[in-house]
């Protein structure tokens, strides 16, 4: 988690990072803080299928299907461009 902390610090516009930060985020059911980490990386590349794929996952585990399901849906839209 530190690892990932500092490389946002070097470089904040990385999407790879909030994704991979988000991953750990989501192993330690801190959910809250994922779908934060996966929303940057979205907001840096909107192309970025695996962090709506993750952000669906925490979404599901939240009960929160139909936003899960929206996100599974940009998921499957963008894997297609």
């Amino acid at each position: 988690m530190a690892e990932y902390t500092k490389a946002l610090e070097l470089d904040s516009k990385d999407a790879d990072i909030y994704n991979n930060r988000g991953l750990v985020y989501f192993e330690q059911n801190k959910y809250k803080k994922a779908i934060a980490d996966y929303t940057k990386a979205i907001e840096l590349d909107p192309k970025y299928v695996d962090a709506y794929l993750n952000r669906g996952k925490v979404l599901q585990r939240q009960k929160k299907y139909g936003q899960a399901v929206i996100d599974y849906t940009k998921a499957l839209v963008r894997f297609g461009q």
